[in-house]
């Protein structure tokens, strides 16, 4: 994927891979995760990558990395509900409590029927 993901079909399988790794948080990565990416790469701009790199940074709980790299996301593209879901877990593990509702309501603003999104702002309660 290069570039904003475009089409419905595409943002569906972007949604499915963030609910798998907000499933998936808090669980260690099997096998070797490379060290701590950079945003300077010349594909830093691509919010699949950047998504991944947050993806990876959240389940070495390297919050400031996830914070950044999901924030990357959506100046890309704000419809990312996945990047919110994600900014969401990022402050729950920090316990700020408003912000993690903020992101997850917006998560759930964009994706009403995400189950994962509904439970994690039933845990922020």
């Amino acid at each position: 994927m290069h570039g904003i993901i475009p089409g419905t079909e595409s943002r569906m399988k972007f949604v499915l891979l963030i609910l798998a790794a907000g499933l998936t948080a808090g669980v260690k990565a099997q096998g070797q995760v490379p060290s701590k990416p950079t945003l300077t790469t010349p594909a830093a701009s691509d919010p699949a990558v950047l998504f991944k790199q947050g993806e990876a940074a959240l389940n070495r709980n390297d919050l400031e990395t996830a914070e950044r790299s999901f924030r990357a996301v959506l100046a890309n593209d704000a419809q990312a509900v996945g990047a919110y879901a994600n900014l969401g877990v990022v402050y729950m593990r920090r316990k700020q409590w408003t912000r993690a509702l903020e992101m997850l309501r917006q998560a759930e603003r964009l994706a009403p029927s995400l189950a994962g999104v509904r439970l994690n702002i039933g845990l922020v309660y």
